[in-house]
């Protein structure tokens, strides 16, 4: 669901971001809900979150020591293909560029924080292809799509070294894209993750490839993709072309209300059956909203992060990293022009559940869900 790849404020304060130290955030207990579940050890977990927007009175600086005082050991970066790679000529790659310096600074943070970054490059997303222009009509399995890509990963990983990199997703939320009349698109982008996978796995052998669903998608029968095929079965195919599945989860009814607590255990469970047992399941996003538009509070939000690392703890063995959405609220401009770019921008509870997803108010007063996760994440010594 996370549109948005950077926040031009964040990189005026990354080179004080590098030499900080976690800073120490108090505890609130009069704020936070109570967790009684027994945690289990972290083992080799790893919890990582969208730190990017920042905040009148928080800057970037400030978003990563929040991060690292979590116990995070990494943060979640997104950007179109398209705004890596300018248009070029069937299989002669555009101009390829790391517009105002992004993808190095973003690796300097991570070498200087010893944290690392999972990087979302979408040629696909919900709201469309995002391709270098002359490909649009290209099809993914084609000779020149392929190399064009191969191309584009290559000067990703001269910007951002390989080492500091979680993973990387080729497309996000794949099971929402809307094919637009081509009848063979599955079948073509699962060759086109197939021949990204083995180019990266011989070239930079210890770099995960995957690609981003959501959870519905990935574990629902009943739900289609946008040209009408069961996107389960869809995604379960996908599974078998690359090295990990990333899931965006935020457990919503089609009206955009919360679901009940209970649903996270089910929706989990069910999700680690739908997927290959081989397959490692890395979360992208994981968010609640605190909006009473989507039939949620703060105390509502900070339950579900209670429930979410109880489950997490009985599937550690399938889901070894975790990315929470977002550290902070946005404002409501940036939460209305997200929502248009959905074709929702008359639904008030999707504004309201793109505006509230934060462990923060866009004030920056940490929310009981703050103190939740913090203390949570603390008892299992992430």
């Amino acid at each position: 669901m996370n549109k948005m790849f950077f926040y031009a404020p964040l990189f005026l304060f990354l080179g004080t971001a590098c030499a900080a130290s976690p800073e120490n955030i108090p505890e609130d207990p009069t704020t936070q809900a109570q967790c009684t579940y027994a945690p289990y050890p972290k083992a080799s977990r790893q919890v990582g979150m969208d730190i990017l927007n920042t905040l009148p009175n928080s800057n970037y600086d400030a978003n990563l020591q929040k991060l690292l005082a979590l116990g995070g050991t990494y943060q979640h970066f997104s950007i179109n293909w398209s705004a890596i790679e300018g248009s070029g000529n069937g299989a002669q790659s555009g101009k390829l560029e790391d517009s105002h310096n992004y993808l190095s600074m973003m690796n300097a943070v991570a070498e200087s924080s010893h944290t690392k970054i999972t990087l979302i490059i979408r040629p696909i997303d919900t709201t469309g292809k995002t391709v270098p222009s002359d490909l649009m009509n290209a099809d993914f399995n084609s000779p020149e799509m392929i190399a064009r890509f191969k191309n584009a990963l290559d000067f990703t990983l001269t910007k951002i070294k390989p080492d500091n990199l979680v993973d990387v997703m080729i497309g996000n939320e794949v099971d929402t894209y809307n094919p637009n009349g081509d009848e063979n698109f599955w079948i073509e982008y699962a060759n086109f993750l197939s021949a990204i996978k083995t180019y990266s796995n011989q070239k930079y052998p210890s770099l995960k490839i995957g690609f981003v669903t959501t959870l519905n998608g990935a574990t629902q029968s009943s739900t289609k993709t946008a040209d009408g095929w069961p996107a389960r079965e869809v995604i379960q195919t996908l599974a078998k072309f690359v090295n990990v599945v990333g899931v965006t989860y935020y457990p919503l009814s089609p009206d955009f209300s919360v679901k009940p607590m209970s649903s996270v255990k089910t929706d989990i469970k069910n999700l680690v059956e739908s997927l290959p047992t081989t397959t490692p399941i890395h979360f992208t996003e994981v968010g609640f909203p605190s909006s009473p538009s989507n039939k949620s509070n703060d105390a509502t939000q900070a339950q579900f992060f209670c429930e979410f690392m109880h489950v997490w703890d009985m599937n550690t063995q399938r889901i070894p990293y975790v990315s929470f959405l977002r550290l902070n609220d946005i404002p409501q401009n940036q939460a209305d022009d997200m929502s248009r770019s959905y074709g929702l921008g008359g639904s008030k509870a999707f504004v309201e559940y793109l505006r509230t997803l934060g462990l923060s108010t866009e004030n920056g007063d940490l929310k009981p869900a703050y103190y939740m996760l913090s203390e949570e994440l603390k008892k299992r010594k992430f």
